[in-house]
């Protein structure tokens, strides 16, 4: 998907809010609970949960400098 990161960022949003029917966060993004039950449901590995959620963290500004770095791979 090309775009700019405000494009990507609405995308991503809205991805989630239709896996996960859930908006309660901030202006409208998913929360934890139902991210997980989500990735559970696509059946995400557990060892790659977190860092999808890190991910989504960064992305939506609850913090900066992500580090892909601390995502586990096997």
């Amino acid at each position: 998907m090309k775009g700019n990161k405000q494009e990507i960022k609405d995308f991503l949003k809205k991805w989630l809010e239709s896996g996960t029917n859930c908006t309660i966060q901030h202006d409208g993004w998913t929360c934890r609970t139902c991210f997980y039950d989500m990735m559970d449901r696509l059946e995400i590995p557990d060892e790659l949960q977190q860092g999808f959620w890190e991910f989504i963290l960064s992305t939506r500004g609850d913090y900066d400098n992500f580090d892909w770095s601390r995502v586990k791979h096997k």
